[in-house]
């Protein structure tokens, strides 16, 4: 369990930098495809990439782009989609706001896995970028500071 969390927060932290996975070449395994179809029938224009570990399903449903991720063995990892500050918690939007006066938000992901929701937030300023996270909105916590060349 701890394994798949940490691959879907390490792919959310590739999400974040856009250093994208390369694009699959149509080697997803039909058990991979089946289930995603099974669960997300409602997708549109899916988009697979194959990565190390896991495959990524990149899809439209409910006018939003929504990233699912799973194992080799077709086992689901979560779901990841890009949101607006106004979609946080009022407490998470309120506490990055007044707390990061000094950076501007370039980035929001709500994670779900396993009936747990977490939410990361990249920030930005003019010398580094700064991800935040959050788990069942608890508030935010220092996750990676990445410095600008």
């Amino acid at each position: 369990m701890k394994k798949r969390i940490s691959i879907l927060i390490a792919s959310v932290i590739l999400l974040f930098a856009t250093t994208f996975a390369r694009a699959s070449d149509g080697k997803v395994p039909e058990n991979v495809k089946t289930k995603f179809v099974h669960e997300f029938f409602f997708a549109n224009n899916v988009n697979w990439e194959n990565t190390e570990g896991y495959y990524k399903a990149s899809f439209n449903a409910f006018d939003k782009t929504l990233f699912a991720y799973y194992t080799d063995d077709a086992d689901f990892i979560g779901v990841a989609v890009n949101i607006l500050s106004s979609e946080l918690p009022r407490s998470l939007e309120t506490e990055l706001k007044t707390e990061n006066k000094d950076f501007w938000i370039t980035g929001l992901f709500k994670v779900v896995t396993d009936n747990k929701t977490s939410y990361f937030a990249e920030l930005q300023n003019a010398d580094q970028i700064v991800l935040l996270k959050s788990d069942d909105s608890a508030g935010w916590s220092f996750y990676k500071k990445i410095k600008k060349d």
